[in-house]
């Protein structure tokens, strides 16, 4: 059977209709309004913010943990700050605004005179968050958190080394159970 082009387009047609028609019946309410009340509209909306909410918790827990800034945070070639570098400074802003903490603004291939241009925009930003200058160091020592001082650091290796390895006692690894052999 050969199909002329323009009952072909038409067929087609006439299946993007009916798929469409099947949709709209298929995103109709229970009342059959096709329309979505007030109350059902909120109730959507607090769905769709409950299922972001842990999304949303895990990108502040990893600004939180990085603190840090690359060149992409940055319009190319400017200290401008760009939308997404705002977002992380006000999440870290927040942070910050007890204990204050470190900043790493990463330099990368700028020149001097841009790198000290964008360190001079992140403590402006940061500044107008209600974060005093001298509460933040911004260096370039890389990304990672507050981190442990070398006191603690050197507490937890004195602690590793007075206890003893425990090796495990499971007849797994016992050349006993096996002979020494497999």
């Amino acid at each position: 059977m050969n199909i002329s082009t323009s009952m072909y387009s038409a067929l087609l047609r006439s299946g993007w209709v009916l798929g469409a028609s099947l949709c709209l019946l298929a995103c109709a309410n229970k009342r059959g309004a096709g329309t979505v009340d007030g109350t059902d509209f909120a109730a959507q909306v607090a769905d769709r913010k409950h299922a972001q909410a842990p999304f949303d918790e895990q990108a502040r827990q990893a600004i939180l943990r990085e603190r840090a800034l690359y060149d992409s945070h940055f319009v190319a070639g400017t200290a401008k700050l760009t939308p997404r570098a705002e977002r992380e400074l006000a999440v870290l802003a927040e942070a910050m605004l007890e204990t204050g903490g470190r900043l790493s603004v990463e330099r990368g291939s700028v020149r001097a005179t841009l790198h000290t241009a964008r360190l001079e925009s992140v403590r402006s930003a940061l500044a107008r968050s209600g974060i005093a200058p001298d509460r933040v160091l911004l260096d370039e020592a890389g990304p990672g958190g507050t981190g442990v001082t070398s006191g603690e650091a050197l507490r937890v290796l004195d602690a590793a080394r007075r206890e003893p390895m425990r090796l495990p006692t499971s007849g797994i690894l016992s050349t006993a159970t096996t002979g020494g052999t497999q």
